[in-house]
């Protein structure tokens, strides 16, 4: 058997369809290749989604000296490509700080006293921790 016709079986067996009529011509055979079972075709998948990008909290994390509203500082949440508002939850703040609103971009922490807490915040499946810490000192009189 010629090498030719020996390629020319080949690429009718290999059952690749339309994608190989060019080849097919090319070496001279005749016929048409073999059309593509369903089980090796190609099957359309939906576009891979992008995971949301991570909660940036700035500051990262506070530390206060003294307590009450004249010490108060602001957090702002940001993440990328995202513009809706974020939950800020607090773990174990209530003797601590007090954060407000508890929904938004901008958020204001007030010391109430000494000690440390957490809180998190979270928006599209992300979540990231502000950590807080307040110490105070008491001086007594003689």
């Amino acid at each position: 058997m010629s090498r030719r016709i020996l390629i020319c079986q080949r690429i009718r067996f290999a059952g690749c369809g339309a994608l190989l009529a060019a080849a097919t011509a090319a070496a001279g055979c005749a016929g048409t290749p073999a059309a593509i079972p369903r089980s090796l075709a190609a099957t359309p998948s939906a576009s891979p989604t992008a995971a949301p990008a991570a909660i940036v909290l700035t500051p990262g994390s506070l530390t206060f000296t003294a307590s009450g509203n004249g010490s108060a500082q602001t957090v702002t949440a940001t993440e990328a490509s995202y513009s809706g508002s974020f939950v800020a939850t607090p773990n174990g703040c209530g003797s601590v700080a007090s954060i407000t609103p508890a929904q938004g971009t901008t958020f204001t922490v007030t010391p109430v006293g000494a000690g440390t807490c957490t809180v998190s915040v979270a928006a599209n499946g992300q979540t990231a921790t502000l950590t807080i810490g307040v110490s105070t000192t008491t001086f007594e009189g003689q």
